[in-house]
């Protein structure tokens, strides 16, 4: 059983509140831009609209590495029970992510959960993968910049569609999608859950 001050330390030494607020105001915007398609990146414009809802899980993706960095950075012990403690907190952070970004169904979005979730997942790899590296303050710059070269060097000028690279812009999730936005995310947590860089302890 869990001692309630361990659970209170462990919610302490990570921006838990950040966080929280950060998934309240994804979940505002899921709604608010459930029907809001992209047609244009600046003076780019795109060969198909995007939904907004395909595009959100940048910043989903990049929260869940935000709930996960441990901001004391002690060199503390780190029995067994630390790394199945790291599973169930990058596990959650990424289903509340999810959640958020599918909350824009209840205003009519036609994107699958399935597709904004792997969405979630693949930006949520790439940030964890930064946040592993001990880059937590550059967590969105992989997000952002794949998000944004899928967008515009995504789809082929010949055929309709995109690059098997560019998937998070596709508005339909195929079984090939979900299993390489599983494995990704599966990678990254494992990498989290091993454990700090950080001057860490065994005992």
């Amino acid at each position: 059983m869990t001692r309630p001050w361990a659970t209170r330390s462990w919610v302490a030494v990570h921006p838990t509140r950040t966080a929280s607020i950060a998934i309240v105001l994804i979940s505002l915007s899921s709604v608010l831009l459930a029907q809001v398609q992209v047609h244009e990146l600046g003076v780019v414009r795109l060969l198909t609209p995007v939904p907004a809802l395909l595009l959100l899980p940048a910043v989903a993706g990049t929260v869940v590495a935000i709930a996960c960095e441990n901001t004391a950075k002690l060199p503390l012990p780190d029995p067994p029970r630390a790394a199945f403690a790291r599973a169930a907190w990058i596990t959650s952070w990424t289903v509340l992510a999810c959640v958020a970004v599918d909350a824009g169904r209840l205003a009519g979005a036609e994107v699958e959960w399935q597709a904004s979730s792997r969405n979630v997942a693949l930006h949520a790899s790439l940030a964890i993968a930064l946040l592993r590296l001990g880059l937590a303050h550059l967590a969105w710059v992989p997000t952002l910049g794949y998000m944004l070269v899928s967008m515009v060097f995504g789809f082929p000028n010949a055929r309709p569609g995109y690059y098997w690279w560019a998937l998070i812009m596709e508005r339909h999730a195929t079984l090939g999608h979900l299993i390489a936005a599983g494995l990704a995310w599966t990678l990254s947590a494992v990498a989290y859950v091993a454990g700090p860089r950080y001057g860490r302890r065994t005992s």
